[in-house]
């Protein structure tokens, strides 16, 4: 399940996969944007 998220198309992301944007920004931009996702992510996870 975990493994879906970070590589398949996030809408929060602007349907960008999470794996991807620290290599395609600045990591002090897009870190705390894959930070909220993932916490959004693991809050609705069941």
């Amino acid at each position: 399940m975990v493994q879906t998220w970070f590589q398949g198309p996030n809408p929060i992301l602007d349907d960008q996969p999470p794996a991807l944007l620290p290599r395609a920004g600045d990591l002090s931009d897009v870190g705390p944007k894959v930070l909220a996702a993932a916490r959004q992510f693991v809050s609705t996870a069941r």
